[in-house]
């Protein structure tokens, strides 16, 4: 026993010195990095993100703070408060590129730079870019006004951007000194394994490429999967799709595939290997097994251990990994993040997926699932306006009557949800929805007791929910059917709540004095019923007060109460130059100017004729 708590003393130790060290490490990098920092202390909150949460060492962190200041001096800075780490490389390469390439231009005479900037392809781009890149540059400089139209300024640049580092020769005999090896060399074709950082490094060099700047993002992409470079010898050297670079998952499922200016470009390498008889996983090395002890897997298992363990175990040991996971008393987001990681390996080339298979294989997988993936998890009882198109047209075959009158088609999500677009369904799946609820609806297949007892489900007057009618509405709306909807003109009658995200689709009356507008478009006023509103529910902000002139003038004639907030006063106020531009919004600054600023008071009300504002 004692043996036993020495043992546990000694593991708690060790782990809590770890613990301290790596905090030490992100410490010190933290007081480097306000170091670094002190001149554009604006980067401190996105760079410790960077940091905390991305892991990416401080050796990255500040190549990327000289890259960031070295553009902003040249008058090219880049915001980095919503992107990622991965984004700003993008984001920097892009920029770099675009600089270099205006550079070139702006040394062209004038006859030639108008030539070049009425070119827009990627190809273009692309020629362009190699040749500024060039050492030699002042050479083509100096004779380029020899060429006087388009295809003779095309094939000079073609020329003048050969590059001998990417003939098959040279490749071959660079390869000698690698550890990537050549795997496919057939015809045009050469597709390059690439075996480390350093390699990528040196072949990818004249590419945008995301994982060539950064070994970091480079170990991420390429941790449990494949990096390759394919080579088309079919295509010029300066055509963007001459060099792609593919990384593969080791069941051969693409995880990304771009081309040299760092476009997504799948599709294109999927007909490339189909066209060459090329399968994706013949080209994946052979790989150890990864050894691992299921029954080792605890409540105390760490995150990165189990990780791992997702990213590595073999396709057949998934759902034992799942159950095992369920198991334990691990947090419930620890074991969702891990859960996602097997879920995308186990169904990677799937549209959708049944919620009774996921429940097989265990209740908590299928709601850290569902969480995180309701596009394509089909609940065969309950119809979703969230799934994508392929997994609503399999529901739509799987689902009985009683699934469409549930509460999980929403109006507003028929039209836009969270990516998911039905309004961007093809028509013809649109069409079969709209079918089946006219169906439902005109045959009496539903009824008030078959579905729900809900007292904020079922309405007095209505055959079935408003939900339902609401829904039924706009998609024969979505098909140009709008008044063969049964009961049609009961239907239009909807309150607002129920109509005001498709108001323009259906072309409803709008009562602005609805709770649900809080805010109105520009395209919704000529819906707006024309009475008076002395108890309007929407409120003037800065960001949208553009929008009340025209609704004012849409009220000419009725009495309007407008509300506004303090803040949103004061700053409306403080800056009239824009938030009232030319004049344009001159009745309601006329109003806002006689409230006194210093000492606004709630229910102050000050009125212009007919329109009056009140502060809330």
């Amino acid at each position: 026993m004692k043996w036993i708590k020495d043992r546990h003393s000694f593991i708690n130790e060790r782990n809590m010195d770890m613990a301290k060290s790596i905090m030490k490490k992100k410490t010190d990098s933290f007081e480097k990095l306000k170091s670094l920092l002190s001149k554009n202390i604006g980067y401190i909150g996105k760079f410790t993100d960077y940091l905390m949460n991305g892991n990416i060492p401080y050796d990255e962190l500040e190549k990327l703070y000289l890259e960031l200041v070295a553009l902003k001096d040249k008058n090219h800075p880049i915001d980095i408060s919503q992107l990622s780490y991965e984004k700003v490389l993008d984001k920097i390469k892009t920029t770099k590129n675009e600089v270099s390439i205006n550079s070139f231009i702006s040394q062209f005479p004038s006859l030639q730079k108008s030539i070049i900037k009425n070119l827009s392809s990627n190809s273009i781009k692309n020629l362009l870019l190699i040749c500024s890149q060039k050492p030699n540059t002042d050479v083509f400089i100096s004779k380029v006004s020899r060429y006087k139209d388009e295809g003779s300024l095309i094939n000079a640049l073609k020329i003048f951007s050969k590059n001998s580092d990417n003939n098959r020769e040279h490749i071959q005999n660079v390869l000698q000194d690698m550890k990537s090896k050549i795997i496919f060399d057939d015809k045009d074709i050469l597709i390059i394994s690439i075996d480390n950082y350093e390699d990528m490094q040196s072949l990818g060099s004249d590419t945008s490429w995301c994982i060539v700047p950064s070994r970091n993002t480079y170990n991420n992409y390429t941790k449990g999967r494949f990096q390759f470079i394919i080579l088309n010898y079919n295509l010029d050297d300066f055509d963007p799709k001459f060099k792609i670079g593919l990384t593969l998952t080791d069941d051969g499922k693409i995880y990304a595939a771009h081309d040299i200016v760092d476009s997504s470009v799948s599709n294109f390498v999927k007909e490339l290997f189909e066209e060459n008889n090329i399968d994706f996983k013949s080209i994946i090395p052979e790989k150890e097994p990864f050894i691992f002890d299921i029954n080792k897997i605890t409540s105390n298992t760490s995150i990165a251990k189990l990780t791992e363990i997702a990213k590595m175990c073999e396709i057949k040991d998934i759902v034992p990994v799942i159950k095992r996971l369920a198991s334990t008393r691990k947090k419930e987001n620890a074991k969702r993040t891990i859960f996602c990681i097997l879920f995308r390996r186990l169904y990677s080339d799937v549209p959708y997926v049944l919620k009774s298979e996921l429940i097989k294989i265990s209740d908590q997988f299928y709601s850290a699932i569902f969480y995180n993936y309701k596009g394509i998890v089909i609940d065969e009882k309950s119809a979703s306006s969230q799934l994508n198109e392929a997994a609503f047209i399999k529901g739509m075959e799987i689902w009985g009557t009683k699934a469409y009158a549930t509460d999980h088609i929403y109006g507003k999500d028929l039209v836009k949800r969270r990516g998911f677009n039905i309004a961007s369904f093809s028509m013809e799946t649109i069409k079969k929805l709209a079918n089946k609820l006219n169906d439902i609806y005109k045959n009496d297949l539903l009824r008030f007791e078959d579905f729900s007892k809900s007292s904020n489900t079922h309405f007095k007057g209505y055959k079935l929910s408003k939900q339902f009618e609401a829904n039924m509405l706009i998609c024969n709306a979505l098909i140009g059917k709008i008044e063969e909807t049964p009961d049609y003109d009961k239907l239009i009658k909807l309150e607002n709540s129920y109509t005001s995200d498709f108001s323009d689709l259906i072309k409803l009356p709008i009562d602005i004095s609805d709770y649900s507008y809080r805010s109105i478009d520009a395209k919704d006023i000529p819906q707006v019923i024309k009475k008076d509103y002395p108890h309007c529910s929407m409120y003037i902000t800065y960001n949208n007060i553009g929008t009340f002139t025209p609704l004012i003038e849409h009220l000419e004639g009725y009495k309007l109460v407008l509300r506004i907030g303090k803040e949103d006063l004061r700053k409306i106020v403080a800056k009239p130059d824009k938030y009232n531009p030319d004049g344009i919004n001159n009745r309601i600054m006329n109003v806002l100017n006689q409230f006194n600023v210093k000492r606004l008071v709630s229910g102050k009300v000050i009125s212009d004729g007919d329109l009056s504002i009140v502060i809330v």
